[in-house]
């Protein structure tokens, strides 16, 4: 029910983004996707820091790398995304449709929110994260509808499966996800975040989709270094 709900609030969001978007000057869709990047920003960083064990970190960011660009998770989404475009937008060319689902997918999958209240929908049944969570997705949707167009608004359609699938996971695998496991997974995901909030600065050019297996390698990670006793 968390999942359906954050996704309603995103089509909502974009659909207001979307009217707004029709009368807003290259000036305004600048300074406005700045002030959303920053939010990005604030959001990855308030999560990171809450990270309890900084060699557990490094292990997830690294070994999630080299699988994310050993699959090229990022090269995947961009085709999927570019076939969407090409399908629902009649000029693709000069559309910003696979730039809005992409970074929508990312801000809205990866953060701590997302994960945690994925978990504790499908663990505890208390939906109470992602409800929450939903508002806020809702006003960021918001800003990016109304600077990159309706690629966010099909985004809801991903976090539906993405958040859907968490909950369904917890649910499977309660027993292994342990309040540490959470946590990683939480600061891992902020981590993402950060950079993610770089790239739509101009300031990096991280390949952040590629990262994404990172955000799920605790639930390996956290039970083995606490048998090697770390």
């Amino acid at each position: 029910m968390g999942a359906i709900v954050n996704a309603i609030c995103i089509v909502i969001g974009s659909g207001i983004g979307l009217i707004i978007h029709k009368g807003l000057s290259p000036r305004f869709s600048d300074i406005i996707m700045k002030g959303a990047s920053l939010c990005v920003l604030l959001l990855g960083i308030q999560g990171a820091i809450k990270a309890e064990n900084g060699l557990l970190l490094i292990l997830a960011i690294v070994l999630g790398a080299i699988i994310g660009e050993a699959l090229n998770i990022e090269l995947v989404m961009e085709k999927f995304s570019y076939r969407l475009e090409k399908i629902l937008v009649k000029n693709p060319d000069q559309s910003t449709f696979a730039q809005g689902f992409l970074s929508a997918v990312m801000i809205f999958c990866v953060g701590a929110m997302a994960i945690v209240g994925s978990l504790q929908s499908g663990l505890l049944g208390d939906h109470s994260m992602l409800y929450n969570k939903g508002i806020l997705d809702g006003i960021i949707s918001i800003l990016l509808a109304a600077t990159n167009g309706v690629g966010v608004l099909f985004s809801a359609v991903a976090i539906l499966i993405y958040e859907g699938g968490m909950t369904l996971l917890a649910g499977q695998l309660g027993n292994y996800l342990s309040s540490s496991v959470i946590a990683a997974m939480s600061s891992t995901g902020s981590v993402l975040l950060i950079a993610l909030a770089l790239n739509m600065l101009d300031i990096t050019k991280f390949k952040v989709m590629n990262y994404i297996p990172a955000v799920f390698l605790p639930i390996l990670l956290v039970p083995f270094l606490a048998w090697l006793g770390f």
